[in-house]
């Protein structure tokens, strides 16, 4: 859907303009993903640093006490409440485990977005939280309690 938006909104741009603007796009996609810093072309660009100047947005003391408390909440329903167990139910974590990785590979494809923008480009991370979240919602299943005859 995204790629279909922006073909779209090139070939609009080419009719209305009449100029070539898949070239220009072609040269910025060529651009993104190349690993470089425009301001430092004699600097390459690692993953690693990619993901850590991306992760480093998070680094601050509200998402600190919302890890924290979403952590305690994990272990307060695990250790007290005895309607629950945990379930690890491969079938469902398995494919939130490759959602959950798609951040890491957009940010490992397009190293110079992501480094030039991390307070735009960090938002992808919500990807990988909800799926880290679906994981711990689906992993708990209720106790079923068998009555013998």
């Amino acid at each position: 859907g995204y790629a279909g938006m922006w073909i779209g909104k090139w070939s609009v741009a080419s009719l209305i303009t009449e100029k070539n603007i898949f070239l220009d796009a072609w040269n910025q996609i060529k651009f993104r993903l190349d690993g470089h810093l425009p301001w430092n072309p004699n600097t390459s660009l690692t993953i690693n640093w990619a993901i850590k100047n991306n992760l480093n947005v998070f680094n601050n003391s509200l998402t600190i006490l919302f890890c924290a408390i979403l952590l305690l909440t994990i272990i307060v329903m695990v250790c007290f409440n005895k309607k629950y167990r945990i379930k690890i139910k491969l079938s469902i974590l398995l494919p939130l485990l490759f959602i959950g990785l798609y951040p890491f590979i957009w940010i490992s494809l397009l190293k110079n977005h992501s480094i030039i923008h991390p307070w735009m480009v960090h938002r992808i991370f919500s990807i990988t939280i909800l799926a880290i979240v679906y994981s711990i919602v689906y992993s708990f299943d209720k106790k079923t309690t068998t009555t013998g005859a």
